[in-house]
C-alpha cells in the first residue's frame, strides 16, 4: 500500500485499550508490555522533541534521537466491503 504514516498522538491513543495494563495485547496487535512507539505529534515547549505512545495509553515527550519503535497507518476509504 501506499500513503502510509506515522499516527498523530490522537490516533496512536485511540488504539490503546486504556482499561488493560498492556493496551495493545489484543488482535491484530498482540504487543507486549512495556512497548513504546513513536507519533508525529512535535512537543511545542521542547525543540527536537515527538511525543511517544505508551501501551498502557500514557503518552510522553521523547528527544527524537531516541529509538523507539514506528507503528504506521494508512487512511482508508470505505466503499462495501472494498478498501481503497
Amino acid at each position: 500500500f501506499s500513503g502510509c504514516r506515522i499516527p498523530n498522538k490522537t490516533e496512536a491513543h485511540s488504539i490503546i485499550n486504556s482499561g488493560s495494563v498492556n493496551g495493545l495485547a489484543y488482535s491484530p496487535f498482540n504487543l507486549s508490555t512495556g512497548l513504546e512507539f513513536w507519533t508525529s505529534t512535535t512537543n511545542l515547549n521542547t525543540t527536537g522533541q515527538v511525543f511517544t505512545q505508551l501501551v498502557n495509553g500514557f503518552n510522553t515527550a521523547r528527544l527524537t534521537s531516541t529509538n523507539n519503535f514506528a507503528l504506521p497507518c494508512r487512511t482508508f476509504t470505505v466503499t462495501g466491503t472494498i478498501l481503497t
